[in-house]
């Protein structure tokens, strides 16, 4: 019985170091070179980030979200009446009763929004869908204050979730 017990360990070892050793060779042959634009996002942000669209968003405590949208100047500033429909540059998630009012500016690129959500509404989850309104933008800067915090992040129409490491 001791005998086959040496066996059974010896074999799981083998088995244990094999699957160890093919892995190893896995993730050895793979090229560590090789490019991924959401992960190395920031090696190239710095080279373009003053020509990128911008979003800029202002979440208070009294249920206020104001902001606006830089379109970047490659694009055609036309394109900035599309976002003033519902849900064009984002979408209240959650049971919000706001109603943006948009604006534009002189320049025509940029569009100013302001939504009174109520006095009790603290508006915690908005989704930015201006990727499903303009095919022809690939990467938005955006910048969320709120009373605790304010982040700046990327969202890059390549890429699943927002790149945080901008430098």
């Amino acid at each position: 019985m001791a005998e086959i017990r040496k066996v059974n360990r010896k074999r799981r070892h083998a088995v244990a170091l094999g699957g160890l050793l093919a892995t190893s060779l896995l993730v050895g042959c793979a090229d560590p070179a090789e490019p991924d634009i959401c992960r190395d996002h920031f090696t190239v942000h710095g080279d373009h980030a003053g020509a990128v669209s911008r979003l800029h968003i202002e979440l208070d405590e009294s249920g206020t979200v104001e902001g606006e949208f830089h379109l970047a100047d490659a694009l055609p500033a036309s394109l900035i009446d599309s976002l003033r429909a519902p849900g064009g540059l984002f979408r209240f998630e959650g049971q919000y009763d706001c109603n943006p009012q948009f604006t534009g500016s002189d320049q025509g690129a940029t569009l100013r929004f302001h939504a009174r959500c109520g006095p009790e509404t603290v508006v915690d989850e908005l989704r930015v869908s201006v990727f499903d309104t303009l095919s022809e933008l690939d990467e938005l800067v955006v910048t969320v204050n709120t009373p605790a915090t304010t982040k700046t992040f990327a969202v890059l129409r390549a890429c699943p979730s927002p790149v945080f490491r901008l430098q």
